[in-house]
């Protein structure tokens, strides 16, 4: 396993940064580092701010120094793309009555179950506040509310 090592880096906060975590902005800014590696060295005291051992839970101000260890950055292995099922998401763009905003009302498949519909349309990155299936004649409508303006 190929790995890359960084060089020590001396980082000056402005105004903007400041106020935000030193977890949080190492996690940001060292986005292939691996989340255990930046708390390690959090803990071992090797991230200093102004030539002082910090705790992860430090808040940055303006003016601060940050020094960051030269680190070991693992190679990233192509991980194979998970398997999208395109085909379902045309079935239940077909069953869509009504889409803006706020809500999303889809008429239900007869043989999906409720659960497996209203998962897979929040895994699509949709978000909702409420859910609610409604009965409509002999057929059921599934009601996705994303905003607390739908309920106006």
């Amino acid at each position: 396993m190929n790995t890359e090592k960084t060089k020590v880096q001396f980082i000056d906060i402005s105004d903007d940064i400041a106020g935000q975590r030193i977890d949080n902005f190492l996690r940001n800014r060292l986005k292939n580092i691996p989340k255990s590696m930046i708390y390690r060295v959090l803990r071992k005291g090797e991230v200093r701010v102004n030539k002082k051992r910090i705790k992860p839970e430090y808040k940055l101000q303006e003016g601060d120094v940050i020094r960051l260890p030269p680190m070991q950055i693992p190679e990233t292995t192509q991980v194979e793309a998970p398997n999208t099922k395109l085909n379902r998401v045309a079935e239940l763009e077909k069953c869509v009555i009504y889409e803006d905003d706020h809500m999303l009302i889809l008429n239900k498949p007869p043989e999906q179950p409720f659960m497996v519909v209203v998962v897979f349309i929040l895994g699509q990155s949709r978000r909702c506040v409420r859910c609610v299936l409604m009965p409509v004649f002999l057929n059921w409508c599934i009601v996705l509310i994303a905003t607390r303006q739908a309920f106006c």
